[in-house]
């Protein structure tokens, strides 16, 4: 009842915006017709038949520093513009209060809290959401996923695009990095429903979760409203979900390629085909890094050393949440193989790293979906 309520709230919204010219849309409510909270954490799991159905693609930018792409698998008749239109404003309004690096006028997003983190803010109930998410996985994974390291994420930053850009390649000095540990840590967050204050020259950073906690939105939508029997969404390559089957294939499961560390997409070490409703989330040194004589430092900082972490070259995570499953694979990426399957598969997700060697290690239940490159 709720799924043909809001089918068909979006529909009148759709005819409403068709009869006359109204203004673009400045809120979620505004663009979906629905406000969040009538489809956030949508429940709805049916796997639909796709196959015959119309199928539409979009890609966008300027969020998330990533290209965020999405396919819908709809009935001819449906407004997907409509669609599209309330997907951007979901990943435009998480990336607006989560980013750290842009500043917006009347939003208390992290990169103004952090400006200056001493003062007290009212922020919006998308960023206490980011925020407590970002505290809770920080107790989950023993202290390795640490939304406060800020300070020690942005001394990589710099030098990343430092020298990326043609200018010096110098890594941050074990002395910078030990001063910047000073002004980390959880406990020096106060979130107090929707207001927060932190400790003087702190530095939050929720590039771990936002761009997966924007695509869980979109997909709860997607699901709620009735209008879409499939998709895919692809939020920047990394973090992929699924729903519904696969319109032409005869096993009805999605089969996504994994990217080699050494090589471009259209050469993948490994495909594994997918279920409805499963998410694929790949952390790899490969994604952004820069090299020091003949060094490479990458982006993802084991909390317990200040540096990039070099165990394997690559994790894959499959599972039913993409933004744990981010938060996993990230966490996953800092143990040795073994111990990273292990730790994959204590919270019910399984996962395939390709090793340092060119070795590949992956779970035992993966291994029937698996089709590897010799």
């Amino acid at each position: 009842m709720k799924r043909l309520l809001l089918t068909a709230l979006f529909l009148l919204f759709t005819l409403i915006i068709s009869g006359c010219a109204l203004p673009e849309p400045k809120t979620i409510e505004e663009a979906c017709g629905l406000s969040l909270y009538d489809f956030k954490d949508s429940t709805e799991n049916t796997v639909f038949d796709t196959s015959g159905l119309t199928q539409v693609s979009q890609s966008l930018s300027g969020y998330f520093d990533t290209v965020l792409s999405l396919t819908l698998l709809v009935e001819e008749d449906i407004d997907t513009d409509q669609i599209f239109t309330c997907v951007e404003m979901i990943y435009k309004t998480v990336h607006q209060h989560a980013t750290s690096y842009e500043f917006y006028e009347g939003i208390n997003n992290l990169a103004l809290i952090n400006q200056n983190p001493e003062n007290t803010y009212e922020i919006d109930p998308i960023l206490t959401d980011l925020l407590a998410l970002g505290i809770n996985h920080q107790n989950e994974t023993n202290g390795l996923f640490d939304i406060s390291y800020g300070p020690i994420f942005d001394l990589w930053g710099e030098a990343m695009t430092e020298c990326n850009e043609g200018r010096s390649c110098i890594r941050p000095t074990e002395a910078m990095l030990e001063d910047a540990l000073l002004n980390t840590g959880i406990d020096k967050i106060n979130l107090d429903n929707h207001t927060i204050t932190l400790e003087e020259n702190m530095d939050l950073e929720l590039g771990g979760i936002a761009k997966g906690y924007a695509a869980g939105l979109v997909s709860d939508y997607l699901r709620a409203s009735g209008l879409v029997k499939g998709f895919l969404i692809n939020a920047g390559t990394s973090n992929i979900e699924v729903y519904g089957n696969h319109p032409v294939r005869d096993n009805k499961k999605w089969l996504i390629a994994l990217r080699h560390p050494d090589s471009e997409f259209l050469d993948p070490y490994a495909r594994i085909y997918l279920e409805s409703g499963e998410h694929i989330i790949t952390s790899g040194d490969y994604q952004r890094y820069f090299e020091v004589e003949g060094m490479m430092y990458h982006h993802i900082i084991d909390p317990r050393t200040l540096e990039p972490g070099r165990e394997m070259r690559s994790i894959t995570v499959v599972g039913p949440d993409g933004v744990f499953g981010d938060v996993l694979s990230t966490t996953a990426f800092l143990y040795p193989p073994l111990e990273a399957i292990e730790l994959v598969e204590s919270f019910g997700y399984e996962a395939i790293i390709y090793g340092n060697d060119g070795t590949l290690y992956y779970s035992d239940n993966l291994e029937s979906r698996l089709e590897l490159n010799e």
